[in-house]
């Protein structure tokens, strides 16, 4: 499975399946993550990466905010 995991010194590490729902999870367009992924830079403190993992337990992917 292919995530997109999303870290941030203070609000840990999450896990999305789409760029929309981790770009609308930290409240910023899609473009803005799609970016920071390929020049590896932060958004809004988060920092993106695409990995493959089947070891991530969906309660820590595609978190909602509250």
């Amino acid at each position: 499975m292919t995530l997109l995991k999303a870290e941030h010194n203070e609000n840990g590490i999450w896990y999305f399946s789409t760029i929309r729902k981790a770009a609308s999870f930290i409240d910023s367009a899609d473009s803005n993550v799609n970016a920071a992924i390929k020049a590896r830079r932060k958004v809004k403190g988060w920092e993106f990466e695409w990995i493959e993992s089947d070891d991530v337990l969906s309660k820590y992917i595609d978190p909602k905010r509250q």
